[in-house]
């Protein structure tokens, strides 16, 4: 028997169909969302290892689809110190910060 909530999200999901939206999960959209970001960021990142060594790059890429920075900072920091773990990275950003 389905929940009322069920039943609304049914009957608003008819609806909106009409208009070709739905209702969604919150936490599914934003990581959706942060997921597309991270993958229109990965042509800069990979402009930044092209600068490295076949072997660098080929060890980097794993990482990649982690990376969260603007333009791969951390992916520098890892291909420089030859994936060195249990360190620190501080990076300043000197831009607006959006």
């Amino acid at each position: 028997m389905p929940t009322l909530k069920q039943k609304v999200k049914t009957s608003i999901n008819s609806a909106l169909k009409v208009i070709n939206l739905r209702v969604g999960n919150y936490n599914y959209v934003s990581s959706s969302i942060e997921k597309a970001a991270a993958f229109d960021r990965i042509p800069g990142y990979l402009d930044l290892l092209s600068e490295f060594s076949d072997q660098v790059i080929r060890q980097m890429l794993p990482y990649i689809k982690d990376a969260r920075s603007q333009f791969g900072q951390e992916l520098f920091v890892l291909a420089n110190t030859g994936l060195k773990r249990d360190g620190y990275f501080v990076e300043f950003g000197a831009t607006n910060g959006v």
